[in-house]
């Protein structure tokens, strides 16, 4: 069964003195919130496992599972106390990873546990500027129904999410964007025009 299976893996790990992701000093919680180990994720909170620990980079485990789009283990995770609003070292929330990954179930679970749509990230991108760069058009979508204003400028440049969705060639994206009323003539701060 899974949980065997789960217990397993964890045994391996252990003994491996490993733990296998793209994340560098990671935790057993962060590992297995990345790979989407349910069990695993319950047992280690129901043994203390913090909820909101984060690696050596600020990524919580909430982070991850958000990223990979794990939504069981996201409520799992905020059900424990994990903070939706946690933010990495690059000023990442759980939202931004699942926004720029396309993850729409954990964007709108997490906007639904009142996680702000509208936060920057160090750079300046909310994750409507994150969903449009890498063309989640019912990311996009969603945000924008949200009362989210499509041509919003990120805090750093002053790119809006059309100049992020042409950058990327979504063309799905800068269409729906336009037809949301968002310009093809908005200027960022260097005087360029998505177009450009």
């Amino acid at each position: 069964d899974l949980l065997n299976q789960d217990k397993t893996w964890l045994k391996h790990l252990r003994r491996e003195n490993r733990i296998p992701g793209e994340l560098p000093e990671t935790t057993l919680l962060l590992t297995a919130a990345e790979f989407g180990r349910h069990a695993i994720a319950s047992l280690l909170l129901k043994r203390g496992a913090p909820v909101n620990e984060r690696n050596s980079e600020g990524v919580s485990a909430l982070h991850c599972a958000a990223w990979r789009g794990h939504l069981n283990i996201v409520k799992l995770l905020r059900e424990a106390g994990a903070n939706p609003e946690a933010w990495d070292d690059d000023v990442y929330t759980p939202l931004h990873k699942a926004a720029s990954n396309g993850k729409l179930a954990v964007v709108e679970y997490l906007h639904a546990q009142g996680a702000n749509i509208q936060t920057q990230s160090e750079i300046g991108t909310m994750p409507i500027h994150d969903a449009a760069e890498n063309g989640h058009l019912s990311v996009v979508q969603y945000l924008c129904d949200q009362g989210f204003n499509p041509g919003v400028p990120d805090g750093d440049e002053g790119w809006a999410p059309m100049h992020y969705a042409t950058l990327g060639q979504h063309i799905e994206v800068v269409q729906y964007l336009y037809d949301r009323g968002a310009s093809l003539e908005v200027v960022d701060e260097a005087g360029f025009t998505p177009a450009h």
